[in-house]
C-alpha cells in the first residue's frame, strides 16, 4: 500500500497536514471529516495539527524523499477535493507545501490531477454509500 512507505513520524505529520487542509477553508464538510477518518485508519494513527493554519508557518522537513513528497502532496490535493470544492485558502496550502518539495514540472502537474480526480471519485463514492 501506498502509506507502508512512510515512517511513523511521516504517517502522524501526514495526517495533522490532512486536518489542515480539512479546515483550512473554515468549512469542514461530511466527505472531508470521512476521508480524514478513513486516512486515522488506514494509517494507524491519530494526531493534532502541526504547524499554524493561519499563519502559513509549517515544517515539511520529515519529507525529505521523493517518494514521502508525492504522498503528502497527492494526499492533500485528494482532501483539498473530497469536498468537490476547491477553494483559494486549499490552494494556497497546497503552493506551501509544493514549493518545499523537489517536485516541479510535468511530474508535480500529473501527480494534482490524478489526486483531483481520486478526490472527486472518493466524494462521489461517499454521497453514494452515505
Amino acid at each position: 500500500m501506498l502509506f507502508d512507505r512512510l515512517t511513523q513520524v511521516q504517517k502522524r505529520a501526514l495526517l495533522s497536514y490532512a486536518k489542515m487542509m480539512m479546515i483550512v477553508d473554515a468549512q469542514v464538510q461530511p466527505e472531508e471529516m470521512a476521508f480524514c477518518t478513513m486516512l486515522e485508519r488506514i494509517l494507524g494513527e491519530e494526531v493534532e495539527m502541526l504547524g499554524d493554519v493561519f499563519t502559513g508557518e509549517f515544517d515539511f522537513s520529515e519529507f525529505s524523499d521523493p517518494m514521502s513528497q508525492k504522498i503528502l502532496i497527492f494526499t492533500l490535493n485528494m482532501m483539498a477535493h473530497a469536498d468537490g470544492q476547491f477553494h483559494p485558502s486549499e490552494s494556497g496550502l497546497l503552493s506551501a507545501v509544493s514549493s518545499q518539495t523537489k517536485l516541479h514540472g510535468a511530474e508535480c502537474d500529473e501527480l494534482l490531477k490524478l489526486a483531483a480526480e481520486q478526490g472527486k471519485l472518493f466524494r462521489k463514492i461517499s454521497q453514494f454509500f452515505s
